[in-house]
């Protein structure tokens, strides 16, 4: 399910906690893209919002959830 994600960025790397604008700008230049380039994927509602403010794509997640579904919808994956 993950393998369109071109980087996979961890609060550890970013130096920064979600929900702090930090992580988000951390990961964004790692990337080197722009911010409708980011997906955000976490089971916290408040990250989740957090990366929206930031111009991302947000999908909340939990264990039983459809995450394929998800990224389908969001357009990282074909239909």
């Amino acid at each position: 399910v993950l393998a369109p994600f071109v980087h996979l960025c961890t609060s550890f790397t970013a130096a920064a906690r979600k929900p702090e604008p930090a992580f988000f700008d951390h990961c964004q230049r790692v990337i080197g893209g722009d911010a409708r380039d980011c997906v955000f994927v976490d089971d916290l509602p408040a990250n989740v919002e957090a990366a929206r403010r930031h111009g991302w794509e947000g999908i909340c997640y939990r264990p039983g959830d459809d995450l394929a579904g998800k990224l389908r919808a969001a357009g990282v994956l074909p239909g």
